[in-house]
């Protein structure tokens, strides 16, 4: 069952809590064009629980929400009605707001969904901590639902492609995917990150992560006012 996947970090907007609400109106023209099975926005301002929220997009409700009080930028899945089943009691979202956990049935198979928003410090120790929690929680879940199948997605904040501050944590995903089978989808893809007015200040800090099994095709950038590009897979 082929699933249609769309990646934008918002830098800061407020999505409000129904379809006309923040000030994401070219988010949901884009979203209504694409038509994606799974949404996930990266460094939304909401510090309150979306979770379980209806009408934000139409047709789609807020499966994932981990937010904190304290942090600008938090991480939220959004499901279309006719996309996966979430698996009951099977979400984990963390209490610092970097990265949110659930379990879905994409039509046979089980399939760890995981969304993230990494720490955007400099600091490499928070950065390891941080995936080293979120690479345990994704290997609780295969024992606990009995699936090595995963996708996983967001704004890391970490540039795999070159030398940089965070060579633990580069080594420590790099291992992860090389210890389960998963594939780098946006290898090829170029910077999904570029600083406003120094467009040659650019990196690669966005990722769609899948089981080698999966066949993705049609992964592509759209550029528009934000940062940070728009990925869309399927």
């Amino acid at each position: 069952m082929s699933q249609k996947c769309f990646l934008q970090n918002i830098g800061r907007s407020s999505v409000g809590t129904h379809r006309k609400g923040g000030d994401i109106a070219t988010i949901r023209l884009n979203v209504h064009n694409t038509r994606p099975s799974i949404i996930v926005l990266t460094e939304i301002s909401e510090q309150n629980n979306l979770q379980g929220k209806k009408g934000i997009f139409r047709g789609y409700i807020c499966t994932q929400h981990a937010f904190t009080g304290n942090r600008h930028g938090a991480v939220a899945v959004f499901i279309h009605s006719k996309g996966p089943a979430l698996v009951a009691n099977s979400i984990y979202n963390s209490p610092d707001g970097y990265y949110t956990l659930a379990t879905y049935e994409f039509g046979v198979k089980k399939v760890i969904v995981g969304a993230v928003y990494g720490p955007s410090v400099a600091a490499d120790n928070i950065a390891f901590t941080t995936f080293s929690a979120f690479f345990e929680k994704m290997e609780e879940h295969m024992n606990r639902y009995g699936t090595n199948e995963m996708l996983f997605l967001g704004d890391f904040n970490v540039k795999l492609d070159q030398v940089n501050a965070k060579p633990r944590t580069v080594k420590l995903i790099h291992d992860f995917l090389y210890e389960y089978n998963v594939t780098d989808n946006g290898l090829q893809s170029g910077a999904t990150w570029r600083r406003p007015h120094q467009h040659r200040s650019k990196s690669r800090l966005d990722y769609v992560f899948t089981s080698a099994n999966f066949k993705v095709k049609n992964f592509a950038l759209k550029w528009g006012k934000k940062d940070h590009a728009q990925i869309t897979c399927e």
